[in-house]
């Protein structure tokens, strides 16, 4: 099987592919992104579909959102990636940074010199390979490595949030 990682990016997408048989990298590029917000959205509606089609699956880093103009930008990028692999008929994942550290490098706040040499010694990726594409090869890794949650745990996990707020409603309250 062959997982696309993507690191997306508003000036440059990451993108890398990895054999999960043969345990190794595949291919790698990045698609460089220019102009005003919609240019850069439609450049990459536009390269995204033949780079879906190397793979089985896709997976990309999840956006953390501080609710400015560059965020939003982001979160067009990521709908336009999920849009692109529902086409495709291809499942998308998101996998959030930290998350994606912690499986490959052991640390979720490890800095991206450290993933792509992590990825160097472990799957023999380019020592000097640009850090987009190690970012995106480490989102790849990180879900071959990781199991997906279970739907019933996430809506567990949701129903228990939501009964602790009521129950911290209720305290409030007395």
């Amino acid at each position: 099987m062959t997982i696309l990682g993507i690191d997306p990016g508003s000036r440059v997408l990451g993108w890398a592919l990895f054999d999960t048989a043969a345990q190794t990298l595949t291919d790698v590029g990045f698609v460089r992104l220019q102009g005003p917000r919609l240019g850069r959205l439609d450049q990459l509606d536009l390269a995204l579909p033949p780079i879906i089609a190397l793979s089985d699956q896709v997976a990309m880093e999840r956006q953390f959102s501080a609710g400015n103009h560059g965020d939003r930008l982001l979160h067009s990028i990521a709908t336009l990636i999920q849009r692109a692999c529902h086409r495709a008929g291809k499942p998308c994942r998101e996998i959030p940074v930290a998350s994606a550290r912690l499986a490959v490098v052991g640390k979720g706040n490890a800095d991206k010199a450290a993933v792509r040499l992590c990825l160097h010694m472990d799957y023999g990726t380019p020592r000097d390979m640009a850090l987009d594409m190690s970012d995106a090869c480490c989102v790849a890794v990180a879900a071959w490595l990781l199991p997906e949650e279970p739907k019933e745990a996430s809506w567990r996990r949701q129903s228990a949030r939501s009964m602790r707020g009521v129950l911290e409603r209720e305290m409030r309250g007395r």
